[in-house]
């Protein structure tokens, strides 16, 4: 696959530093006199808060209700029933309850998922998978410990994150990767070139921001639809293009990769 990597053009000054230090001062002496405040540079921010959990998904729809419309809650059991009752503390028999309705709708409303009608979905079970994997993602230790970063995907759970020595640095974030006819490739790779406002040689031109490419054409790139869309990707980890951008940051040239585990049908 050819890469076009592209620079970015330098910022210049539009007049020396010096001529704009002598207007400042220029410009202060004459407002001082006139009591006119002066702009002071602004006070260094708070440290932001820890990285939320931002759901932009639709949930899919529970079969033979597409034609209703919230507020309801519906008495359909998901695909995810159990995991998500057993997330929220529920009676785990993969049943439907108006009980197990109500709370999955709180959870889904809570996190602003749309279509929140207590339907154990895609979207909704994935949520509480990185609600209880992102800072502690690597507990079954199939992400080797390394004394370097290494960017570990796990195809099972769908998701990635980057750790050194055992530590995550880069929490978990939710990924969507090959579809049945082009899997993710598993293995030990490494980042061989990135690519930042890439579009594909090979299916029309799409948009592949923030790309890092570590085996033969896949690579790590923002994705503006869906994590939970089946079936997935042409092989490639699609990342929420935010997602892309901090790992764009975190990571680079020859940066390690282990992909590990399958997919779910």
């Amino acid at each position: 696959m050819s890469l076009s990597l592209c620079d970015e053009p330098r910022r210049r000054w539009p007049h020396p530093p010096g001529r704009v230090v002598v207007l400042l001062i220029a410009l202060a002496a004459v407002l001082l006199p006139l009591g006119v405040p002066v702009p002071t540079q602004a006070a260094p921010k708070p440290p932001t808060a820890p990285w939320p959990v931002p759901v932009p998904d639709l949930e899919q729809w529970p079969p033979y209700e597409r034609n209703k419309r919230p507020p309801y809650c519906t008495d359909q059991s998901g695909p995810w029933q159990k995991q998500v009752e057993r997330h929220l503390k529920l009676r785990t028999d993969g049943r439907q309850s108006p009980q197990d309705c109500k709370a999955i709708q709180r959870f889904q409303q809570y996190y602003g998922i749309r279509h929140a009608v207590g339907y154990a979905g895609r979207v909704t079970w994935g949520t509480a998978v990185l609600l209880d994997e992102r800072a502690h993602p690597n507990r079954g230790r199939r992400c080797p410990r390394t004394g370097y970063s290494l960017i570990c995907v796990d195809l099972t759970r769908q998701l990635m994150w980057v750790q050194r020595a055992g530590k995550v640095t880069f929490q978990a974030r939710p990924i969507r990767s090959g579809a049945p006819k082009y899997r993710t490739r598993t293995g030990w790779y490494r980042i061989y070139a990135r690519a930042r406002h890439h579009r594909s040689t090979l299916y029309g031109n799409a948009p592949m921001p923030w790309a890092q490419f570590f085996s033969s054409g896949q690579a790590f790139h923002g994705h503006s639809g869906s994590m939970y869309a089946p079936p997935g990707s042409h092989g490639c980890i699609n990342m929420r293009p935010a997602d892309a951008a901090a790992l764009w940051r975190k990571a680079g040239q020859d940066a390690r990769v282990y992909v590990f585990g399958r997919k779910p049908a």
